[in-house]
């Protein structure tokens, strides 16, 4: 049986990062500035008046914010949602087609078609089997532990030992399905089952590949975020001590690096974290068609 290497799709992200440095950075620059768009939804009508009262009243006007959020909560929240999850359909099938079709350059491999559209659905698919999922899996773990402390037993002992089965599989399962996203938009149909009969007796390696991930994002996140956090604070401080015009200019400048290296941490990471999927989809499509029927 034809199956995948851990190590390439693993080097997978950052091999694309590397030839295409360009076009991650616009992915960043573009995730990261729908997030503060969505943000800005969120607050909606009461941000002007936020703005004004923060530098008297900054108690007040944070409470007044989270007062006028929570009123619009019922119609910005499903926008919100549903932005994201759009959100997640363009820049999800962007990365599909930079590794899996690199000549639909384009706008940086942006755009919503049909494939677009049939990641979106398959999203949403997997994500109310998750809830589906859950619901029940939290009701018989809390049923079984609120019975057991009723009982004079251990609750924490049953919940670990009940928590620990399911989560591993439901990790097993999310990594049979794991390819469906990337098939939904590279043949533009459902594929949910295609999907786990795709990755039959491939199971258990992506889940090493997936927590193998984990890892290697934890590492990403720790060696970038933590020198860059500390490098920032001598910089702004040394800009505070400054003054005048030239520490106002320091500070300019440091914010607009900041955006710079904030777009291309988000374009970084979000590429890591989402090629390794699509390089066990192609090795593990590429296997099966050449295994014939």
């Amino acid at each position: 049986m034809t199956g995948f290497s851990i190590d390439a799709a693993l080097r997978s992200g950052f091999s694309l990062a590397r030839r295409e440095w360009k076009t991650v950075l616009a992915w960043g620059a573009g995730a990261f500035g729908l997030a503060i768009l969505m943000q800005l939804l969120i607050m909606g009508p009461a941000l002007p008046g936020y703005i004004a009262e923060v530098g008297t009243d900054p108690e007040g006007a944070a409470a007044a914010m989270e007062e006028a959020m929570l009123a619009h909560a019922w119609l910005t929240y499903p926008l919100m949602i549903l932005a994201a999850f759009v959100t997640l359909a363009l820049f999800y099938g962007a990365v599909c087609r930079a590794m899996l079709r690199p000549d639909e350059r384009g706008f940086f491999y942006l755009r919503f078609g049909r494939g677009e559209l049939w990641l979106l659905l398959t999203a949403l698919a997997l994500y109310g089997l998750m809830l589906l999922a859950l619901i029940p899996a939290a009701l018989l773990v809390g049923l079984v532990v609120a019975g057991i402390s009723m009982a004079g037993g251990t609750p924490w002992f049953w919940a670990i030992l009940l928590c620990l089965p399911l989560g591993i599989g439901g990790l097993y399962v999310a990594a049979r399905l794991s390819p469906a996203w990337i098939m939904a938009w590279d043949e533009e149909r459902f594929v949910l089952a295609d999907a786990w009969r795709l990755t039959r007796g491939h199971g258990w390696r992506i889940v090493l590949m997936m927590l193998a991930l984990f890892f290697l994002l934890l590492i990403v996140m720790l060696v970038v975020l933590i020198p860059s956090a500390i490098v920032a604070f001598i910089l702004v401080s040394v800009a505070g001590m400054a003054g005048g015009v030239g520490g106002t200019l320091v500070l300019a400048v440091l914010a607009l690096a900041a955006l710079v290296w904030i777009s291309a941490y988000y374009g970084v990471f979000y590429t890591v974290a989402l090629a390794p999927y699509v390089e066990v989809y192609r090795e593990l499509k590429a296997g099966a068609v050449a295994a014939g029927p």
